[in-house]
């Protein structure tokens, strides 16, 4: 348990399923496409990717879209 708020946590996901559970539990969400989701709902998903390979894509998304944490003491 990494004992974090929703407000300090985002989901990367690859199910419609998956996208609506973070939501409903108060987390934000990006989804990952792939082959075999080509028909699932990510319209509420904050970004949809094309694969997880652009880690760097993935950071930017985080740092743009979220409120940094605070620094631990």
């Amino acid at each position: 348990r990494l004992e974090l708020s929703q407000s300090s946590a985002v989901v990367i996901e690859d199910s419609g399923p998956g996208v609506q559970a973070a939501l409903a539990a108060g987390i934000p969400a990006l989804a990952v496409r792939t082959p075999f989701n080509v028909n699932h709902d990510f319209s509420r998903a904050v970004s949809v990717l094309p694969s997880l390979e652009d880690a760097s894509r993935i950071i930017r998304i985080i740092d743009s879209t979220f409120v940094p944490m605070p620094a631990l003491p």
